[in-house]
């Protein structure tokens, strides 16, 4: 909030459509152009300050925007204010040009700054007709003036051209790199797939190698046992030799 008692004050503003508006010094001094008149104190008379140009809808929402930015700011995080001035321009073309012009009348250079970027970004990439679509402009022109002024100033229309092929371009690489991306995501599960398939392969052979172990170990315990029931038949018959002699 506004920091000392004097900008707190009330400060009548009236409009040319009968609209009055109660506002605190501070607000009413952001407009530079009725700024004087503030410091004045005209604004604590009866009849107030008069804001030139400027109807009531489009005062009532120039208010708005100064009560954020100037009493509110402070203790607003950033973010939120971006997205107060996001919301804040959601309003019909028509209505964006009387914000924009009331702004320009006021002297109120962020809200004109605002305003500016926010018809800059609804231009971006759009082509002479569909600004005129966009903006509400009637083509005042015929064809025949139309071709006369496109041979008189080729640049603007061949960087018109220029801004739709660049912005083509912008597209099909945005694609290309999708189309890369997804190409890569498939050759990793790609090559995850063989590692683990070769890894499979692996654990098979090495499976095999035990089994080959245990039957290597089997045969030799086999053998093992033979030979002890050859070594009990060979004593078994020196004996009964002995005997027999």
């Amino acid at each position: 909030m506004a920091g000392s008692s004097k900008e707190m004050e009330k400060v009548l503003l009236r409009t040319a459509d009968g609209g009055s508006f109660v506002v605190s010094r501070c607000v009413a001094a952001a407009m530079v152009a009725i700024s004087c008149e503030v410091e004045a104190g005209e604004g604590e008379r009866e009849g107030g300050i008069l804001v030139p140009n400027v109807t009531r809808p489009v005062l009532a929402k120039i208010l708005r925007f100064l009560h954020i930015h100037v009493e509110m700011a402070p203790s607003l995080y950033p973010i939120t204010l971006e997205r107060f001035d996001k919301e804040f321009l959601n309003v019909s073309v028509d209505f964006l040009y009387h914000i924009l012009l009331a702004a320009y009348h006021l002297k109120i250079v962020s809200l004109r700054d605002l305003v500016c970027q926010k018809v800059a970004d609804m231009m971006k990439g759009k082509s002479i007709d569909e600004i005129r679509t966009t903006f509400n402009i009637p083509n005042e022109y015929t064809a025949e003036e139309m071709a006369k002024i496109t041979k008189k100033y080729p640049w603007i229309f061949d960087q018109q051209l220029d801004d739709e092929k660049g912005i083509s371009v912008e597209k099909d690489k945005n694609i290309e790199n999708e189309g890369t991306s997804k190409g890569k995501h498939k050759r990793t599960a790609d090559e995850l797939g063989s590692v683990e398939k070769d890894n499979h392969i692996e654990n098979k052979k090495g499976t095999n190698r035990e089994e080959e172990i245990h039957v290597e170990s089997k045969e030799g315990a086999s053998t093992g046992k033979d030979k002890q029931i050859e070594d009990k038949e060979e004593r078994e018959g020196a004996r009964r030799r002995r005997h027999s002699e």
